[in-house]
């Protein structure tokens, strides 16, 4: 099974970092892939909540974001399914 991991460091404060990535309202400013973005199940950020971002480069496609884990200003943790896989 494929498993792909991703960290950032940052100087911000966790509170700052976490409002800036919570807002995935914004997301489009920091990465201009994406297109369309929509809660389709559950709470924003609650386990077994899902996101779907359209992704436009360097396919387009629809990925759906499944949160597994939250602790806000800590870590976020989701499985992604795209293109039926």
């Amino acid at each position: 099974m494929f498993r792909f991991q991703y960290g950032v460091t940052t100087k911000a404060s966790r509170k700052l970092t976490w409002e800036v990535f919570s807002n995935w309202r914004r997301w489009n400013e920091f990465a201009n892939v994406s297109g369309d973005m929509n809660w389709r199940e559950g709470r924003p950020w609650e386990a077994g909540s899902r996101l779907e971002i359209e992704v436009r480069e360097p396919v387009k496609t629809v990925v759906s974001h499944v949160i597994t884990n939250c602790q806000p200003g800590h870590k976020v943790g989701w499985i992604d399914h795209a293109l039926g896989v």
